[in-house]
Protein backbone atom coordinates (compact mmCIF):
# COMPACT_ATOMS: atom_id res chain seq x y z
CA UNK A 1 0.00 0.00 0.00
CA UNK A 2 1.40 3.36 -1.06
CA UNK A 3 1.53 5.80 1.85
CA UNK A 4 -0.21 9.04 0.86
CA UNK A 5 -0.63 11.04 4.07
CA UNK A 6 1.85 12.40 6.59
CA UNK A 7 0.89 12.64 10.26
CA UNK A 8 0.35 16.38 10.00
CA UNK A 9 -1.79 16.12 6.87
CA UNK A 10 -3.95 13.46 8.53
CA UNK A 11 -4.42 15.63 11.63
CA UNK A 12 -5.34 18.69 9.54
CA UNK A 13 -7.87 16.79 7.43
CA UNK A 14 -9.50 15.42 10.59
CA UNK A 15 -9.53 18.89 12.17
CA UNK A 16 -11.29 20.46 9.18
CA UNK A 17 -13.80 17.61 8.90
CA UNK A 18 -14.70 17.97 12.60
CA UNK A 19 -15.43 21.71 12.42
CA UNK A 20 -17.21 21.57 9.03
CA UNK A 21 -20.73 20.87 10.34
CA UNK A 22 -20.41 22.61 13.70
CA UNK A 23 -20.12 26.35 13.02
CA UNK A 24 -23.25 27.18 11.01
CA UNK A 25 -26.65 25.53 11.56
CA UNK A 26 -25.57 23.07 14.23
CA UNK A 27 -25.18 25.57 17.13
CA UNK A 28 -28.78 26.72 16.63
CA UNK A 29 -30.02 23.13 16.38
CA UNK A 30 -28.23 22.01 19.52
CA UNK A 31 -29.47 25.10 21.39
CA UNK A 32 -33.00 23.96 20.65
CA UNK A 33 -32.50 20.94 22.90
CA UNK A 34 -29.84 21.99 25.44
CA UNK A 35 -30.06 25.82 25.38
CA UNK A 36 -27.13 27.31 27.34
CA UNK A 37 -25.57 23.88 27.99
CA UNK A 38 -24.73 23.36 24.31
CA UNK A 39 -20.98 23.80 24.90
CA UNK A 40 -21.10 20.88 27.38
CA UNK A 41 -22.78 18.68 24.74
CA UNK A 42 -20.09 19.46 22.18
CA UNK A 43 -17.28 19.00 24.70
CA UNK A 44 -18.53 15.55 25.79
CA UNK A 45 -19.10 14.38 22.22
CA UNK A 46 -15.67 15.54 21.05
CA UNK A 47 -14.01 13.98 24.11
CA UNK A 48 -15.59 10.66 23.16
CA UNK A 49 -14.43 11.04 19.56
CA UNK A 50 -10.86 11.73 20.65
CA UNK A 51 -10.86 8.59 22.82
CA UNK A 52 -12.06 6.49 19.87
CA UNK A 53 -9.41 8.08 17.64
CA UNK A 54 -6.73 7.13 20.16
CA UNK A 55 -7.83 3.48 19.98
CA UNK A 56 -7.83 3.60 16.17
CA UNK A 57 -4.32 5.09 16.18
CA UNK A 58 -3.15 2.28 18.47
CA UNK A 59 -4.55 -0.21 15.97
CA UNK A 60 -2.81 1.54 13.06
CA UNK A 61 0.43 1.61 15.06
CA UNK A 62 0.18 -2.17 15.51
CA UNK A 63 -0.70 -2.83 11.84
CA UNK A 64 0.51 0.25 9.89
CA UNK A 65 0.41 -1.43 6.47
CA UNK A 66 -3.11 -2.89 6.66
CA UNK A 67 -6.04 -1.01 5.12
CA UNK A 68 -9.50 -1.25 6.68
CA UNK A 69 -10.62 -3.38 3.72
CA UNK A 70 -7.77 -5.84 4.30
CA UNK A 71 -8.50 -5.99 8.03
CA UNK A 72 -12.18 -6.78 7.38
CA UNK A 73 -11.40 -9.31 4.65
CA UNK A 74 -8.83 -11.15 6.78
CA UNK A 75 -11.20 -11.30 9.75
CA UNK A 76 -14.73 -11.67 8.35
CA UNK A 77 -14.29 -12.30 4.64
CA UNK A 78 -14.73 -10.37 1.42
CA UNK A 79 -18.56 -10.28 1.44
CA UNK A 80 -18.76 -8.75 4.93
CA UNK A 81 -16.15 -6.10 4.03
CA UNK A 82 -18.19 -5.04 1.00
CA UNK A 83 -21.34 -4.74 3.16
CA UNK A 84 -19.49 -2.46 5.60
CA UNK A 85 -18.23 -0.29 2.74
CA UNK A 86 -21.76 -0.03 1.31
CA UNK A 87 -22.94 1.26 4.70
CA UNK A 88 -20.04 3.74 4.86
CA UNK A 89 -20.74 4.84 1.29
CA UNK A 90 -24.34 5.74 2.18
CA UNK A 91 -23.23 7.42 5.42
CA UNK A 92 -20.68 9.72 3.78
CA UNK A 93 -22.97 10.34 0.81
CA UNK A 94 -25.58 11.84 3.12
CA UNK A 95 -22.95 13.88 4.97
CA UNK A 96 -21.83 15.30 1.62
CA UNK A 97 -25.45 16.11 0.79
CA UNK A 98 -25.87 17.84 4.15
CA UNK A 99 -22.77 19.96 3.52
CA UNK A 100 -24.11 20.91 0.08
CA UNK A 101 -27.35 22.11 1.67
CA UNK A 102 -25.51 24.02 4.40
CA UNK A 103 -23.39 25.74 1.77
CA UNK A 104 -26.44 26.66 -0.30
CA UNK A 105 -28.17 28.08 2.75
CA UNK A 106 -25.03 29.99 3.74
CA UNK A 107 -24.76 31.56 0.29
CA UNK A 108 -28.42 32.57 0.37
CA UNK A 109 -28.28 34.11 3.83
CA UNK A 110 -24.81 35.66 3.85
CA UNK A 111 -23.85 36.50 0.25
CA UNK A 112 -26.72 36.55 -2.26
CA UNK A 113 -30.17 38.09 -2.03
CA UNK A 114 -31.32 35.52 -4.58
CA UNK A 115 -29.48 32.46 -5.81
CA UNK A 116 -30.82 30.35 -8.66
CA UNK A 117 -30.88 26.67 -7.79
CA UNK A 118 -29.32 25.75 -11.14
CA UNK A 119 -26.67 28.47 -10.85
CA UNK A 120 -25.56 26.91 -7.56
CA UNK A 121 -25.85 23.16 -8.19
CA UNK A 122 -24.42 22.88 -11.71
CA UNK A 123 -21.01 24.52 -11.03
CA UNK A 124 -20.83 22.67 -7.71
CA UNK A 125 -21.49 19.34 -9.44
CA UNK A 126 -18.66 20.02 -11.89
CA UNK A 127 -16.38 20.94 -8.96
CA UNK A 128 -17.28 17.76 -7.04
CA UNK A 129 -16.73 15.57 -10.10
CA UNK A 130 -13.32 17.13 -10.70
CA UNK A 131 -12.21 16.64 -7.07
CA UNK A 132 -13.28 12.98 -7.10
CA UNK A 133 -10.95 12.26 -10.02
CA UNK A 134 -7.99 13.25 -7.82
CA UNK A 135 -6.44 11.38 -4.92
CA UNK A 136 -6.44 12.27 -1.24
CA UNK A 137 -2.82 13.41 -1.39
CA UNK A 138 -3.71 16.50 -3.44
CA UNK A 139 -6.36 17.61 -0.94
CA UNK A 140 -3.94 16.90 1.91
CA UNK A 141 -1.31 19.19 0.38
CA UNK A 142 -3.93 21.89 -0.21
CA UNK A 143 -5.12 21.88 3.40
CA UNK A 144 -1.50 21.86 4.58
CA UNK A 145 -1.01 25.20 2.82
CA UNK A 146 -4.34 26.76 3.88
CA UNK A 147 -4.79 25.25 7.33
CA UNK A 148 -3.38 27.91 9.66
CA UNK A 149 -4.74 30.72 7.52
CA UNK A 150 -8.24 29.21 7.86
CA UNK A 151 -7.93 28.46 11.57
CA UNK A 152 -6.55 31.89 12.50
CA UNK A 153 -9.18 33.67 10.39
CA UNK A 154 -12.05 31.66 11.89
CA UNK A 155 -10.56 32.23 15.33
CA UNK A 156 -10.47 36.01 14.79
CA UNK A 157 -14.11 35.92 13.70
CA UNK A 158 -15.33 34.65 17.06
CA UNK A 159 -12.60 36.07 19.31
CA UNK A 160 -13.16 39.70 18.18
CA UNK A 161 -16.41 40.14 20.16
CA UNK A 162 -14.97 38.55 23.34
CA UNK A 163 -15.08 41.74 25.39
CA UNK A 164 -18.72 42.12 24.37
CA UNK A 165 -19.83 38.80 25.83
CA UNK A 166 -21.45 38.10 29.18
CA UNK A 167 -19.97 34.95 30.71
CA UNK A 168 -22.81 34.85 33.25
CA UNK A 169 -24.98 33.61 30.38
CA UNK A 170 -23.27 30.20 30.47
CA UNK A 171 -24.41 29.70 34.07
CA UNK A 172 -25.98 27.93 35.85
CA UNK A 173 -24.58 24.68 34.49
CA UNK A 174 -27.13 21.85 34.20
CA UNK A 175 -29.94 24.33 34.81
CA UNK A 176 -32.54 21.80 33.66
CA UNK A 177 -30.63 18.69 34.72
CA UNK A 178 -28.68 16.30 32.51
CA UNK A 179 -31.61 15.15 30.35
CA UNK A 180 -31.42 18.12 27.88
CA UNK A 181 -27.71 17.39 27.37
CA UNK A 182 -28.25 13.73 26.47
CA UNK A 183 -31.29 14.68 24.42
CA UNK A 184 -29.21 17.18 22.44
CA UNK A 185 -26.46 14.57 21.96
CA UNK A 186 -29.03 12.15 20.59
CA UNK A 187 -30.53 14.57 18.07
CA UNK A 188 -27.17 15.93 16.94
CA UNK A 189 -25.43 12.61 16.37
CA UNK A 190 -25.29 13.15 12.59
CA UNK A 191 -22.77 15.99 13.07
CA UNK A 192 -20.26 13.72 14.78
CA UNK A 193 -18.59 10.38 14.02
CA UNK A 194 -15.59 11.93 12.24
CA UNK A 195 -13.32 9.22 13.64
CA UNK A 196 -14.70 7.01 10.86
CA UNK A 197 -12.51 9.02 8.49
CA UNK A 198 -9.42 7.92 10.42
CA UNK A 199 -10.48 4.29 9.95
CA UNK A 200 -10.66 4.86 6.20
CA UNK A 201 -7.15 6.36 6.30
CA UNK A 202 -5.73 3.06 7.59
CA UNK A 203 -2.81 1.86 5.49
CA UNK A 204 -2.39 5.30 3.89
CA UNK A 205 -0.61 7.11 6.74
CA UNK A 206 3.18 7.34 6.93
CA UNK A 207 3.32 6.10 10.50
CA UNK A 208 6.24 7.33 12.60
CA UNK A 209 7.13 7.35 16.30
CA UNK A 210 5.57 10.80 16.74
CA UNK A 211 2.41 10.12 14.69
CA UNK A 212 0.10 9.34 17.61
CA UNK A 213 1.36 12.30 19.63
CA UNK A 214 1.06 14.69 16.68
CA UNK A 215 -2.48 13.68 15.67
CA UNK A 216 -3.74 13.65 19.26
CA UNK A 217 -2.24 17.13 19.82
CA UNK A 218 -4.23 18.50 16.88
CA UNK A 219 -7.39 16.76 18.14
CA UNK A 220 -7.03 18.24 21.64
CA UNK A 221 -6.49 21.65 20.05
CA UNK A 222 -9.65 21.03 17.99
CA UNK A 223 -11.58 20.18 21.17
CA UNK A 224 -10.46 23.42 22.84
CA UNK A 225 -11.06 25.49 19.68
CA UNK A 226 -14.64 24.29 19.18
CA UNK A 227 -15.51 24.44 22.89
CA UNK A 228 -14.37 28.09 23.05
CA UNK A 229 -16.53 28.84 20.01
CA UNK A 230 -19.62 27.39 21.72
CA UNK A 231 -18.89 29.19 24.99
CA UNK A 232 -18.71 32.48 23.03
CA UNK A 233 -21.92 31.56 21.17
CA UNK A 234 -23.83 30.89 24.41
CA UNK A 235 -22.33 33.91 26.18
CA UNK A 236 -23.43 36.19 23.33
CA UNK A 237 -26.88 34.84 22.55
CA UNK A 238 -27.90 33.04 25.76
CA UNK A 239 -31.16 31.13 25.18
CA UNK A 240 -31.82 32.84 21.83
CA UNK A 241 -29.14 30.75 20.09
CA UNK A 242 -31.84 28.81 18.25
CA UNK A 243 -32.52 31.91 16.12
CA UNK A 244 -28.95 32.13 14.80
CA UNK A 245 -28.65 29.59 11.98
CA UNK A 246 -25.46 31.23 10.65
CA UNK A 247 -23.54 31.05 13.91
CA UNK A 248 -20.05 32.00 12.69
CA UNK A 249 -21.33 35.04 10.75
CA UNK A 250 -23.71 36.15 13.50
CA UNK A 251 -20.89 36.06 16.04
CA UNK A 252 -18.45 37.99 13.85
CA UNK A 253 -20.86 40.92 13.40
CA UNK A 254 -21.22 41.30 17.17
CA UNK A 255 -17.84 43.02 17.42
CA UNK A 256 -18.11 46.20 19.46
CA UNK A 257 -16.21 48.22 16.86
CA UNK A 258 -18.76 49.38 14.24
CA UNK A 259 -16.11 49.93 11.57
CA UNK A 260 -14.81 46.38 11.99
CA UNK A 261 -18.16 44.58 11.80
CA UNK A 262 -18.36 44.60 8.01
CA UNK A 263 -14.71 43.58 7.65
CA UNK A 264 -15.09 40.68 10.08
CA UNK A 265 -18.31 39.60 8.39
CA UNK A 266 -16.61 39.45 4.99
CA UNK A 267 -13.62 37.69 6.50
CA UNK A 268 -15.95 35.02 7.90
CA UNK A 269 -17.76 34.75 4.55
CA UNK A 270 -14.54 34.38 2.56
CA UNK A 271 -12.91 31.87 4.90
CA UNK A 272 -16.01 29.82 5.54
CA UNK A 273 -16.80 29.64 1.82
CA UNK A 274 -13.34 28.18 1.18
CA UNK A 275 -13.72 25.80 4.12
CA UNK A 276 -17.18 24.58 3.03
CA UNK A 277 -16.17 23.99 -0.59
CA UNK A 278 -13.07 22.13 0.56
CA UNK A 279 -15.12 19.96 2.89
CA UNK A 280 -17.70 19.14 0.20
CA UNK A 281 -14.88 18.00 -2.10
CA UNK A 282 -13.22 16.06 0.73
CA UNK A 283 -16.37 14.19 1.78
CA UNK A 284 -17.24 13.50 -1.86
CA UNK A 285 -13.77 12.01 -2.37
CA UNK A 286 -14.16 9.85 0.76
CA UNK A 287 -17.53 8.68 -0.58
CA UNK A 288 -15.90 7.83 -3.89
CA UNK A 289 -13.14 5.86 -2.12
CA UNK A 290 -15.83 3.79 -0.38
CA UNK A 291 -17.44 3.19 -3.78
CA UNK A 292 -14.09 2.02 -5.19
CA UNK A 293 -13.87 -0.66 -2.48
CA UNK A 294 -17.31 -1.94 -3.48
CA UNK A 295 -16.92 -1.89 -7.26
CA UNK A 296 -13.53 -1.78 -8.93
CA UNK A 297 -13.54 0.54 -11.96
CA UNK A 298 -10.22 1.52 -13.52
CA UNK A 299 -11.50 4.74 -15.08
CA UNK A 300 -11.71 7.33 -12.25
CA UNK A 301 -14.20 9.47 -14.12
CA UNK A 302 -16.96 6.81 -14.16
CA UNK A 303 -17.45 6.47 -10.37
CA UNK A 304 -17.04 10.26 -10.04
CA UNK A 305 -19.87 10.82 -12.53
CA UNK A 306 -22.06 8.19 -10.83
CA UNK A 307 -21.68 9.78 -7.38
CA UNK A 308 -22.11 13.33 -8.73
CA UNK A 309 -25.31 12.21 -10.45
CA UNK A 310 -26.63 10.62 -7.26
CA UNK A 311 -25.88 13.80 -5.29
CA UNK A 312 -27.51 15.88 -8.01
CA UNK A 313 -30.68 13.74 -7.99
CA UNK A 314 -30.99 13.81 -4.20
CA UNK A 315 -30.43 17.56 -4.23
CA UNK A 316 -33.30 17.86 -6.71
CA UNK A 317 -35.55 15.68 -4.55
CA UNK A 318 -34.81 17.78 -1.47
CA UNK A 319 -34.65 20.91 -3.64
CA UNK A 320 -31.87 22.02 -1.30
CA UNK A 321 -34.50 22.58 1.40
CA UNK A 322 -32.66 23.07 4.71
CA UNK A 323 -35.71 22.40 6.86
CA UNK A 324 -36.47 19.13 5.06
CA UNK A 325 -32.80 18.04 5.14
CA UNK A 326 -32.55 18.70 8.88
CA UNK A 327 -35.88 16.99 9.43
CA UNK A 328 -34.43 13.85 7.85
CA UNK A 329 -31.14 14.19 9.75
CA UNK A 330 -32.97 14.50 13.08
CA UNK A 331 -35.57 11.81 12.40
CA UNK A 332 -35.50 8.80 14.74
CA UNK A 333 -34.76 6.19 12.01
CA UNK A 334 -31.84 8.23 10.67
CA UNK A 335 -30.45 8.93 14.15
CA UNK A 336 -30.64 5.25 15.11
CA UNK A 337 -28.92 4.29 11.85
CA UNK A 338 -26.15 6.86 12.39
CA UNK A 339 -25.67 5.73 16.00
CA UNK A 340 -25.44 2.08 14.98
CA UNK A 341 -22.82 2.92 12.34
CA UNK A 342 -20.79 5.14 14.67
CA UNK A 343 -20.78 2.52 17.44
CA UNK A 344 -20.63 -0.66 15.36
CA UNK A 345 -17.63 0.25 13.18
CA UNK A 346 -15.20 0.84 16.11
CA UNK A 347 -16.54 -2.34 17.78
CA UNK A 348 -15.91 -4.29 14.58
CA UNK A 349 -12.39 -2.86 14.51
CA UNK A 350 -11.92 -3.99 18.13
CA UNK A 351 -13.04 -7.52 17.20
CA UNK A 352 -10.63 -7.47 14.27
CA UNK A 353 -7.82 -6.43 16.60
CA UNK A 354 -8.53 -9.34 18.95
CA UNK A 355 -8.85 -11.84 16.08
CA UNK A 356 -5.65 -10.67 14.39
CA UNK A 357 -3.82 -10.82 17.71
CA UNK A 358 -5.06 -14.40 18.29
CA UNK A 359 -4.11 -15.39 14.75
CA UNK A 360 -0.63 -14.02 15.30
CA UNK A 361 -0.42 -16.00 18.54
CA UNK A 362 -1.56 -19.13 16.71
CA UNK A 363 0.99 -18.54 13.98
CA UNK A 364 3.72 -18.28 16.60
CA UNK A 365 2.55 -21.51 18.23
CA UNK A 366 2.44 -23.27 14.87
CA UNK A 367 5.92 -22.00 14.06
CA UNK A 368 7.20 -23.21 17.44
CA UNK A 369 5.58 -26.61 16.94
CA UNK A 370 7.12 -26.91 13.50
CA UNK A 371 10.53 -26.03 14.90
CA UNK A 372 10.14 -28.65 17.65
CA UNK A 373 9.14 -31.34 15.13
CA UNK A 374 12.00 -30.34 12.86
CA UNK A 375 14.47 -30.59 15.78
CA UNK A 376 13.11 -34.00 16.71
CA UNK A 377 13.48 -35.19 13.12
CA UNK A 378 17.07 -33.91 13.07
CA UNK A 379 17.80 -35.72 16.34
CA UNK A 380 16.33 -38.97 15.00
CA UNK A 381 18.36 -38.64 11.80
CA UNK A 382 21.52 -38.03 13.82
CA UNK A 383 20.81 -41.04 16.01
CA UNK A 384 20.29 -43.26 12.95
CA UNK A 385 23.52 -42.00 11.42
CA UNK A 386 25.38 -42.78 14.65
CA UNK A 387 23.95 -46.31 14.75
CA UNK A 388 24.86 -46.92 11.12
CA UNK A 389 28.39 -45.65 11.75
CA UNK A 390 28.74 -47.92 14.79
CA UNK A 391 27.52 -50.95 12.82
CA UNK A 392 29.94 -50.28 9.98
CA UNK A 393 32.85 -49.88 12.44
CA UNK A 394 31.98 -53.18 14.17
CA UNK A 395 31.83 -55.01 10.83
CA UNK A 396 35.34 -53.77 9.83
CA UNK A 397 36.81 -55.02 13.12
Amino acid sequence: MKKMLTSRQTAMLLFMSIISLKFLVFPALISKYSQKDSYIVVFLFLLFEIMVMFFILMFIKKYPNLTFKEVLSNTFGEVFSKIIYIVLFIYFLFKTLLLIKETHNYFLEAIFDELSWWFFILPLTIFITYVMTKNIKILARTIEILFWFLVVSVGISFVAPLYNIDLLNIFPVFENGVYPIFNAMFYSVFSFGDYLLLILFMGKIKFEKSTVKKIMSYMIFCLIFITIFYIVFVALFNNSGINHILAISDISVRSGYPYSQEKLDWLAILIWTIALLFQIGFYALVTKNCFDEIIKIKNKMIPALIISSVLFVFSMILYLNLELTLKIATSIPFIISALVIQIAIPLILLICFIVLKCKKFEDKNNANNEMILENKNIERTNQKNKKNTTKKGGARV
